[in-house]
């Protein structure tokens, strides 16, 4: 995951999207959590190619740091810190979401 995380900052500084990376972690990320569902909804989402790169894109675009909320919850998860790990990716996904909003709104 540390791998992936270093790979998309690299793509994101030379001015990438760095989408590869993202779904790649997000679905390591899913796996690892062990649910079953989490890991299928993932993987239905990542199918759509268009999906996240209307997501990374609104997110580049709106200025999130990505790399940094990817960063947060590879820590906790590295650290085995089940609650710090939901909150980092739950912190990571209002963002998303407050980040499309923000997006379509403009």
């Amino acid at each position: 995951m540390e791998q992936l995380v270093s790979e998309q900052a690299a793509r994101i500084e030379r001015g990438e999207l760095g989408i590869d990376e993202d779904v790649a972690l997000h679905r390591e990320i899913a796996q690892a959590s062990g649910n079953d569902v989490l890991a299928s909804l993932v993987s239905v989402l990542r199918q759509s190619h268009r999906y996240h790169l209307i997501v990374t894109s609104a997110r580049s675009i709106m200025g999130s740091g990505l790399v940094v909320d990817h960063q947060a919850s590879i820590t906790a998860i590295s650290l085995r810190n089940p609650d710090d790990a939901r909150t980092t990716m739950d912190d990571h996904l209002r963002g998303l979401t407050q980040d499309c909003h923000r997006y379509v709104s403009r």
